[in-house]
């Protein structure tokens, strides 16, 4: 395999830490111009119990670059896209996009209509790029921070 080639697979449970350190890193690094210290430790701060539920149902693949994980998305059977997180050792690399081809098309086929998502003020211009809508502004808590994020929305056309 060539070291630049992306690779999407399944997530299998022995890559939970390997996942949980990407996203830890992806907010500590990507998003931090974007937050506040005190919003990216609330954000990064995770709960390995939650997230080995988390990680046991809806759609999760995996972005591999050589042999490491260069990203990760799930998505809910109901078109809601939960995460996609790039690894900051792969920035601008076509991860994130790949990783959205695929769940895209996967929700296509599967028949649903609309992918949503809640985006990150780091993420949103990415989702804009790819034809989401913002449906509105919003203001979430987590562990005592309020962070602004965007409820999103894209179509899903029939020939993708």
């Amino acid at each position: 395999m060539n070291c630049n080639e992306i690779v999407l697979r399944p997530y299998l449970p022995e890559d939970l830490e390997q996942i949980i350190t990407l996203y830890q890193a992806s907010v500590r690094q990507l998003a931090a111009g974007d937050y506040t210290p005190g919003q990216i430790a609330a954000w990064s701060t995770c709960d390995r119990e939650r997230w080995q539920r988390m990680m046991s149902s809806g759609q999760i693949l995996l972005a591999i670059i050589g042999e490491r994980i260069a990203g990760f998305s799930r998505t809910e059977p109901d078109g809601y896209l939960d995460l996609l997180f790039t690894h900051p050792d792969f920035p601008r690399r076509g991860v994130a996009t790949r990783l959205a081809d695929r769940l895209e098309s996967d929700l296509r086929q599967q028949g649903i209509k609309q992918v949503t998502t809640h985006g990150s003020i780091t993420a949103q211009p990415f989702y804009l790029g790819r034809g989401y809508q913002v449906l509105e502004q919003q203001q979430v808590e987590v562990r005592g921070e309020t962070f602004v994020n965007y409820r999103m929305s894209k179509a899903l056309s029939e020939e993708g």
